[in-house]
């Protein structure tokens, strides 16, 4: 399709980019976009945005920035970006971070308001007191060289500012200062009022264009520069003109002071004002995007956004509202006909027609009332269907059937030709109700009168199918509250209806089409189906990426792609997925075209509209890892296996369609083969129990015109857990479960196995150590959600004044230092599993909160408007009595009740003893093979020892005291001595305090080593004592932190 370079009047469609919408300042001084997409703002005052197409992010000098008062803005020829500021020199920024100058050359502190590139890659800056350029790393100052040169001219022996730097063909840099400068690599030239120019207050603004013009303005004139000759152009400007500027599309643009900005086509100059859709008429900067949307910086509104070429509301050259347009036709002529039925209104006129890029409206049919179809036959001629009969256009004048033939319909609703030629009607027909007639050019024959017809019944749509068969939708015109499905007449056949009874989606049929395959497409006002002679396949917005059920209308393009008008925008589908063109424009759609040009017209409620489908692919970038920490715009990531759970976070770029709009594919490479599809506007991707290895995460942005973008991959290494990588288990996961077999635990693993597969909240009840977060991982991994993240949250950990942000996260800006958009864990664990941790331990304030999620599953990111519905399984775990808790005042009652749905008491291993055997030589073996000890049974009076101790700190006591054993052990039996335990003293309340593994570990190995004077290897080394090879025993000094005093 061709699209026009240049925009052909201001009717395209407007946005505004504010504070409140996240942008750092209003004053905006430049605009450019990087390799990425992003789109970069600087403000006089407020440092630099980035903007994405959904959300800002503000750097500032707190960020690296060289200063916050940012006057220019350069994307250079290696994708640099280059920031000059009043108060602080100039930086760049590689992608990653800013870089920054230091020394006294000028371009470290001095004010710089320009910046721009030339061909042999060296980068120039321009600004007060400023004037040099950038290469091979040095920065060379020609401010002397450019005094100098004024000395005598008669010029400002200054540099006040900057307005404008460029290169002309010839090789001369041209500068926009209090006069106009050139430098031919040797020597400046300068010219002022004497070659022509207009006086200035600040400095010259100037741009080269394409030809090799040089455009210069100062003050309120503008004009080209030649021969050392300064060109006045007759343009009135009306303001002072602050920048000229050469977009992408080598447009010209001259921003001005008060008066808008001006662009130049090929008919000349042309102004854009707020009258046109501009928030303020002092413009600072331009920039068009890779996709075609020009941006305009504004001084003290913000910015700007017109989009003149993707989406257009139509005009009718002669002032006929083309509101509520119900029918679109393009005739064989190229003509654009548009049908009209208000409602509510009066009709302005029932009919128009584009020609040549104009659209009037006609006059010659006002018998017809609304027009509610239009069809063309292949002799051209145009049947024109409406509330008071049927009207035919045979390019010369428009003829009523009714009054030429006596077509007896009142109503006529739907139109079509069939293979022969033949016109088939739908209409009513007073006191009979709904008919299907076939018109042969000479006289009309019914096909199909509506057996039970009832007030406000119609034929809603006709389509003769590749076997001339007939099928028709049987709704209503005004109502939608019923209807009859469709019908399916084949000559000889008889009539066969089909409804919802027959797996229709709906009764209240819309639209039909037979798309080039031979497969039916039923529009309804509940979903879509399609009929493939078969059986019905319906889609809904509930089970696909449809945005709307109320489907209005349908249309195949000449690519096959199917189009859909919903109540909530334009769909297309490919064959496998929807994807949404949405705009405040698009409501209610009731029909679609395409055009020879490639353009498609969607007739909206109140607009008729004009699409242009856009060619250039969106970028995507996975911004954000999480695991066992956040990683920022990652290059790689490695973690150890001990970390159960990677979030992947990715966002497409593109200023058509929002990230959230937009379809995503990936995957893990080197886990899975196949590209999987995201759930609708899910910006992450989960993964769970990864084995160690190399993998790659692969994610790639489609956007609304089914663009693909280049492949966004971030490497993943996966590196074995030291603690468990010589264990034998081929699934690390196995030991992630309860060992033994008493009757206590039995009992316990029973609940557990009943409660899994449902959503009931679980209450896990138990002391320290008993398995709590155990039962939890348990639960995930046996139910349906298993797939999805289980997210751990420790409530006594949660800051009084943070909880609201950590459980439901904040919207930027909520508090001081919400610098950005921030998911709470309930919203990590959508779709899985929530685990809450010391419920018991809950502020008061926060057991608020708690009791809305479980009662309503809903909550709002602080700081922000939209609820959002928690999709999450809820399982809570303490180790204090709640009942006795909402007895003091403690815990809220009705939070208590909400919790213990399906309470699980575990039982403490005092209660468990004949456990104790297997549990015990389950962490010798496990803790032998992690630190390569050959220990491989407990002796008699071990045994004996360990069963009889009282056990306060449960199963995570007895493993810590197994694994001290096994460090100590001397050789391949754990005596009692080596298990030392402390029987307490029965007049002495028993300690719960036990030592973790790295404790325990670092302790011994630090006692052998002084024992040993530091030495580790030989005969009386530390590594022969503990009976490890000394590489081991360093490995081990080193991850434990331990290094001689």
């Amino acid at each position: 399709m061709s699209q026009p370079t240049t925009p052909s009047a201001p009717n395209g469609i407007w946005r505004s980019y504010s504070l409140a919408e996240g942008l750092g300042g209003i004053h905006v001084e430049h605009l450019t976009q990087d390799a990425d997409g992003y789109l970069w703002i600087t403000t006089s005052d407020s440092g630099v945005s980035r903007f994405d197409g959904d959300e800002f992010r503000i750097f500032t000098a707190a960020h690296g920035l060289s200063g916050n008062q940012v006057f220019a803005a350069y994307r250079d020829s290696q994708d640099r970006l280059w920031f000059g500021s009043r108060d602080g020199g100039v930086c760049y920024y590689d992608g990653r971070r800013f870089h920054r100058f230091s020394g006294n050359d000028g371009v470290s502190h001095n004010s710089v308001t320009f910046i721009a590139e030339d061909r042999d890659g060296r980068i120039w800056f321009g600004g007060e007191n400023n004037i040099g350029y950038y290469q091979d790393d040095v920065f060379r100052n020609l401010r002397p060289e450019y005094l100098r040169s004024l000395e005598g001219s008669g010029l400002q022996p200054s540099i006040d500012t900057c307005y404008g730097i460029a290169q002309d063909a010839a090789g001369n840099m041209w500068f926009g200062t209090s006069a106009l400068s050139r430098y031919d690599g040797v020597a400046f030239r300068h010219y002022g009022p004497e070659a022509g120019l207009p006086e200035v207050a600040f400095a010259y603004a100037l741009a080269i264009d394409a030809r090799n013009d040089l455009w210069v303005g100062g003050s309120q004139i503008l004009g080209r520069f030649a021969d050392d000759a300064f060109h006045a152009d007759p343009l009135d400007a009306k303001g002072y003109l602050r920048k000229i500027q050469i977009d992408s599309e080598e447009r010209l643009w001259i921003c001005t002071s008060g008066a808008g900005v001006l662009y130049r086509d090929e008919d000349g100059f042309k102004r854009l004002t707020v009258e046109d859709g501009l928030t303020y008429d002092a413009v600072n900067a331009v920039l068009a995007d890779r996709e075609g949307h020009i941006w305009f910086g504004t001084w003290g509104a913000g910015l700007s956004c017109w989009d003149p070429i993707s989406l257009q509301l139509a005009g009718a050259a002669d002032g006929t509202s083309l509101e509520h347009a119900l029918a679109l036709l393009e005739d064989h002529s190229g003509s654009l006909w548009m049908g009209f039925a208000p409602i509510f209104t009066p009709i302005d006129k029932n009919l128009a027609r584009r020609d040549d890029g104009q659209i009037r409206g006609l006059s010659d049919i006002t018998d017809l009332n609304r027009c509610l179809c239009l069809c063309a036959d292949k002799r051209d001629n145009l049947y024109l269907g409406g509330d008071w009969g049927l009207f035919r256009y045979d390019g010369n004048a428009f003829l009523s059937l009714k009054e030429e033939l006596g077509f007896p319909g009142h109503t006529v609703y739907s139109l079509v030709c069939d293979r022969q030629g033949n016109l088939i009607v739908g209409y009513w027909l007073p006191q009979q109700g709904p008919r299907i007639d076939r018109y042969d050019g000479a006289r009309f024959t019914t096909l199909f009168a509506e057996p039970d017809p009832q007030p406000d019944d119609c034929i809603t749509a006709l389509v003769v199918s590749r076997q001339d068969a007939l099928w028709f939708g049987r709704g209503t015109l005004y109502g939608k509250d019923r209807g009859k499905g469709i019908g399916y007449l084949r000559p000889g056949a008889g009539c066969t209806f089909f409804t919802s009874a027959e797996g229709l989606v709906d009764d209240r049929v819309e639209d039909m089409l037979e798309d080039r395959h031979g497969n039916l497409w039923i529009a309804t006002m509940g979903g879509l189906s399609r009929f493939d002679g078969i059986r019905f396949h319906n889609y809904t917005a509930a089970d696909s990426d449809l945005p709307n059920n109320r489907i209005r209308c349908l249309y195949e393009d000449r690519n096959g792609h199917l189009w859909l008008g919903t109540d909530s925008g334009v769909v297309r589908f490919d064959g496998q997925r929807f994807q949404t063109v949405r705009s405040p424009y698009l409501t209610s759609v009731t029909a679609i075209v395409e055009d020879r040009d490639g353009y498609f017209w969607f007739a909206a409620l109140h607009h008729v509209v004009r699409y242009a489908p856009g060619d250039v692919a969106p970028t995507c970038r996975v911004h954000r890892v999480i695991a066992d920490q956040v990683y920022q715009n990652p290059e790689r990531v490695e973690l150890a296996t001990e970390y159960h759970q990677v979030i992947f976070e990715y966002k497409g770029i593109s200023y058509r369609t929002p990230p959230e709009h937009m379809l995503y594919t990936h995957r893990l490479r080197g886990y899975e083969t196949e590209w999987q599809t995201a759930p609708n506007g899910e910006l992450r991707a989960y993964y769970r129990e990864l084995p160690p290895g190399e993998y790659t995460f692969e994610v790639r942005a489609i956007d609304r015109d089914f663009n693909a973008s280049a492949t966004a991959a971030v490497p993943l290494t996966i590196n074995p857990d030291p603690r468990i990588e010589l264990l034998a288990d081929d699934d690390p996961r196995e030991v992630e479960s309860f060992i033994g077999h008493s009757a206590a635990l039995r009992q316990v693993l029973s609940q557990i196995g009943e409660v899994a597969a449902t959503d009931l909240t679980v209450l896990t009840l138990g002391e320290t150590g008993t398995g709590k977060g155990l039962v939890a991982r348990l639960l995930h991994r046996m139910s349906k959600r298993h797939t999805r993240p289980l997210v751990q949250v420790n409530c006594g950990a949660l800051p009084s004044g943070l909880i609201e942000s950590e459980l439901f996260g904040h919207e930027k800006g909520a508090f001081t230092s919400a610098v950005s958009r921030k998911l709470g864990k309930v919203e990590l664990a959508q779709g899985g599993t929530l685990f809450l941790d010391e419920v018991g331990d809950l502020a008061p304030e926060a057991q608020v909160k708690l009791l809305r999620l479980l009662e309503e599953q809903t909550f709002e990111r602080v700081g922000g408007t939209e609820t959002f519905r928690a999709d999450v399984r809820v399982i809570a775990a303490t180790n204090r009595n709640l009942q006795q808790m909402v007895t003091n005042g403690t815990f809220r009652e009705d939070l208590y009740f909400r919790l213990q749905v399906f309470p699980l008491q575990l039982p403490p291993l005092r209660e468990r003893r004949e456990d104790i055997p297997q549990l015990a030589t389950f962490f010798m073996e496990r803790m032998a093979a992690h630190l390569d000890k050959p220990v491989t049974r407990l002796s008699p009076e071990a045994s004996a020892a360990l069963a009889a101790y009282a056990w306060p700190g449960n199963v995570r006591e007895l493993e810590h005291s197994v694994q001290r054993a096994v460090i100590v052990c001397k050789g391949q039996t754990i005596l009692a001595s080596d298990v030392a335990l402390e029987f307490p003293n029965p007049d002495l309340p028993p300690s719960s305090h036990a030592m973790t593994l790295k404790e325990n570990e670092r302790r011994h190995i630090l006692a052998i080593l002084e024992q040993t004077g530091w030495v580790i290897k030989g005969p009386d080394g530390a590594a022969s004592i503990l009976d490890l090879p000394s590489s081991t025993l360093r490995s081990r000094m080193k991850k434990l932190g331990i290094q001689r005093p």
